[in-house]
């Protein structure tokens, strides 16, 4: 361990190759999910231990830890909008290919993020079902 002044507080700083404490392991179990490498190397530094970001990633990546994703979610089953898509010739032509192979109403719904009943009434016109 070597010693480093940084803003008028001291910070032990770990070697290259330096192994982590149980202490420093429990921090990153503890902030990494909800503050990822900045939350982790924020609370390194309010007890006056610090490490570099890649040892962070590297560590957290070897412990097998997730972030929370904050990115909203787009499924078909949130947004109302993509069910209620005009129905085109390219839809019809799309949903009996995947029918013609064995694909079940349901799931071809489910693959191109249309409702049950739309398919349905595709493969009505279509004479299908």
């Amino acid at each position: 361990m070597r010693t480093v002044a940084l803003r008028d507080e001291i910070v032990i700083t770990p070697k290259s190759g330096t192994r982590w404490s149980d202490e420093e392991k429990y921090i990153l179990d503890t902030y990494y999910p909800k503050g990822g490498i900045q939350g982790v190397l924020d609370a390194f530094v309010r007890i006056g231990i610090e490490r570099s970001p890649d040892a962070v990633a590297r560590m957290a990546r070897s412990r097998k830890l997730r972030t929370e994703k904050r990115r909203p979610r787009t499924r078909a089953r949130n947004n109302p909008v993509m069910l209620t898509r005009p129905i085109t010739s390219d839809t019809v032509e799309i949903v009996t290919w995947f029918f013609q192979r064995g694909f079940s109403p349901t799931s071809i719904a489910k693959e191109l993020n249309r409702t049950t009943a739309d398919v349905t009434k595709i493969l009505k016109q279509e004479s299908y079902i």
